[in-house]
């Protein structure tokens, strides 16, 4: 288990930098200067409850948080958001209950590629 707070100085979180870790929670509230979390960054790790996207990143990569145990993703404050990899939240069952809250999710922020689809 473990926790990560992600600091203002960060700007990328890299390709695979945490993937298949323990751990459990992610703390981007300091991430002031966060742009791009890179592919499968968090892939198949513990992360849990709902994750909260900063309002400077712009890429969420492919894979990013494939196969955590997130419950939910709060993309108010990722104003600056213009594109979500491929199966970035693949196998997250639990964050979204139908595709219609994903749609609207997406289409809200522009997001070029719809959230947890693999297109």
């Amino acid at each position: 288990t473990g926790n990560l707070k992600v600091g203002p100085a960060v700007k990328t979180i890299g390709a695979l930098a945490f993937a298949d870790t323990k751990l459990t929670s992610l703390d981007l509230s300091k991430a002031t200067s966060l742009v791009v979390i890179g592919d499968r960054a968090f892939f198949r790790t513990n992360l849990a409850g709902t994750l909260v996207i900063p309002a400077t990143v712009t890429t969420i990569g492919d894979g990013a948080f494939a196969y955590t145990k997130l419950t939910g993703l709060d993309l108010s404050r990722a104003t600056a958001l213009v594109e979500t990899g491929r199966w970035a939240f693949y196998a997250n069952s639990a964050m979204f209950q139908n595709s219609a809250r994903k749609d609207a999710a997406s289409t809200r922020l522009g997001v070029k590629r719809k959230i947890g689809r693999g297109r």
